[in-house]
């Protein structure tokens, strides 16, 4: 088992993981958990990051697959949106949206969600244009796909 994918990863933190080894996003509980704080994005940063550096090889191959020509991964980008992320004070909280990114920075919206639900978001949001094919990043249409290859519902 990767050293991430433990019950408790962080001290506080519950994550349920897919069985599936090439699934690199937590197993989404149904349960609210509580709302969003920047002490709990500060705990789930490292986490995501470590996911980031130790899943590389599974998640290049899922963008390999979808892409034609020989792609590039900027893998530290993805880290300098986590460790930029902030708490939304824009996005009115509802069950539609949980995060955006915008300029290098992830928006998390303030409202309830599990442990899981908020790591997936930040390691989707964080993988969204980490790929670029002849100098252009995959549409967001193409990088769901991969997401959802690599265990996301989105």
């Amino acid at each position: 088992m990767v050293a991430y994918k433990m019950k408790r990863p962080i001290k506080g933190v519950y994550v349920r993981w897919h069985a599936d080894r090439n699934q690199i996003f937590p197993d989404y509980r149904d349960v609210s958990g509580s709302v969003v704080s920047m002490r709990r994005i500060n705990k789930a940063k490292d986490l995501v990051n470590k996911i980031i550096d130790e899943e590389r090889a599974t998640i290049e191959r899922e963008f390999t697959k979808r892409c034609s020509g020989k792609p590039r991964f900027d893998f530290d980008f993805a880290k300098e949106k986590v460790n930029s992320t902030k708490l939304s004070s824009v996005v009115k909280p509802d069950e539609s949206v949980y995060g955006m990114t915008t300029a290098g920075t992830i928006w998390i919206t303030p409202m309830k969600m599990s442990d899981e639900l908020l790591i997936g978001t930040l390691l989707h949001e964080a993988l969204h244009d980490i790929c670029t094919v002849n100098g252009k990043v995959l549409c967001e249409r193409d990088d769901h796909h991969v997401l959802r290859a690599l265990g996301d519902n989105c």
